[in-house]
Parts: C-alpha cells; sequence; structure tokens
C-alpha cells in the first residue's frame, strides 16, 4: 500500500515536472522577442465599478507560472483619481506592479488585452 502510494506520487512529481519544462520550452520558442515584447493593458475609467478586478484578474494571467520578475499591468488613466490609483497600486503588493499611462478612452472597450508590439 505505501509502495503504491510513493509510486503515485513519484508519477505525479514527474508528470508536473515535464509539464513545467514543457511549458519553458514552449514559452521560449514562441515568445522569443523578449521581456518586453508583450503588454497587459487595462483601460481604467473612474466610474467602472469592477476595475478593481479587472487589474488584478490582468496582473494574475499575464503573471500565471512566471518564475522570473513579475511583469507590470499598464492601466490607462482615463479620469481616474489620486485616491483610486492608491488603491489599486496598494492591492498588489509589489512596486511597479501597475504603471499608469495618461489617455483618453474613447468608445465602449474597457476590457484588458494583450497587445503585441513589434520592435521592427
Amino acid at each position: 500500500m505505501l509502495q503504491a502510494f510513493s509510486m503515485g506520487l513519484s508519477l505525479l512529481l514527474i508528470l508536473t515536472g515535464l509539464f513545467f519544462i514543457f511549458y519553458l520550452i514552449l514559452n521560449r520558442l514562441l515568445f522569443s522577442t523578449g521581456e518586453k515584447g508583450f503588454y497587459t493593458v487595462v483601460i481604467g475609467k473612474s466610474d467602472d465599478e469592477t476595475l478593481c478586478d479587472k487589474i488584478y484578474g490582468a496582473f494574475i494571467q499575464a503573471n500565471t507560472l512566471n518564475f522570473s520578475k513579475k511583469q507590470p499591468v499598464y492601466v490607462i488613466d482615463c479620469g481616474l483619481s489620486e485616491k483610486q490609483k492608491e488603491l489599486f497600486s496598494n492591492m498588489l503588493y509589489s512596486e511597479g506592479s501597475i504603471v499608469y499611462i495618461q489617455g483618453e478612452c474613447i468608445g465602449a472597450e474597457d476590457e484588458y488585452i494583450v497587445i503585441y508590439l513589434d520592435k521592427e
């Protein structure tokens, strides 16, 4: 019984290790543009009640299985108050996790997106 349990645990750890190795190799092959190639952007409107959830969700999605430096979330500031900015910055404990960019919000698109910027 104990041997079957230890073999099952060993198999689980081996499969987990293979998954992470495959994930890292795939990331290096697909995203070989460097760490500054992808940006996570959230449109920050002052009247959006779920903005805090969107910023946190974007941060979690951008840094899932990221074992190196955490990628920041860029928030396009469309009339956010200083109190809101402070609240959002305190929500994520690491410094530099949220970068605010002054901008104008035109249209109804208010979901976060991932943008690929080609450097050539």
